[in-house]
């Protein structure tokens, strides 16, 4: 077995992004492709504002690290909360959709199905994308913590002019990666709350 593979969550990010495509040129190419406007909200948008905060010299105080640890473990314990209703979600479309493809056709159970299929694929969707949220709030931590290490001027070995380099590179760069994933974060839990709400809109119709 692979080294890492017990916690390797490649297949985890590999899904939520292929649940990031644009349904017309999946109907047209038959392949998923994320859209421009999915990459330009999700990095490049990130990315920009991350670097403007850096520009500015607004750094993440220590102060405020607390917040920031608190807010993101809250929501890695309500998001893992969602994951049995999403699973609960999945299972009933899954029957649904089973149980309707042996009924004989006709207009009512084509509409209910086609409802039912859409059900089941947004909930497949919506679960792996809660399950990557979840990662990003831990990464967020993660980083937070780090933009907050500095490492000591030893005075021998000659390495104090190397870490007096590396540890405003450090800062800034552990600062960009939580902004960014920061950033990251609010949008992805948006797009769960829309997805959310696309099911909603399945059971009212």
């Amino acid at each position: 077995m692979p080294l890492f593979d017990r916690i390797s969550l490649k297949s985890l990010i590999r899904s939520h992004f292929d649940s990031l495509y644009d349904y017309a040129y999946l109907k047209i190419n038959g392949r998923k492709r994320m859209p421009r406007e999915d990459k330009v909200v999700f990095f490049v948008i990130p990315g920009l504002i991350s670097v403007a905060l850096i520009s500015f010299q607004i750094y993440l105080p220590e102060n405020q690290l607390e917040t920031v640890l608190t807010t993101m473990s809250i929501f890695t314990g309500l998001l893992f909360g969602l994951l049995p209703l999403v699973i609960n979600l999945i299972s009933e479309a899954r029957k649904s959709v089973e149980m309707l493809r042996k009924t004989n056709p006709d207009e009512l159970v084509e509409k209910e199905l086609r409802r039912s299929e859409i059900k089941f694929s947004i909930s497949k969707e919506l679960f792996t994308n809660i399950g990557f949220t979840i990662l990003i709030a831990i990464l967020v931590i993660v980083f937070s913590v780090s933009t907050q290490l500095y490492f000591p001027l030893p005075k021998r070995w000659g390495l104090s002019h190397v870490l007096s380099i590396v540890n405003p590179m450090f800062i800034i760069f552990s600062h960009f990666i939580s902004y960014f994933l920061m950033i990251h974060f609010v949008f992805t839990l948006m797009m769960v709350l829309k997805r959310f709400n696309l099911l909603y809109s399945q059971e009212v119709e």
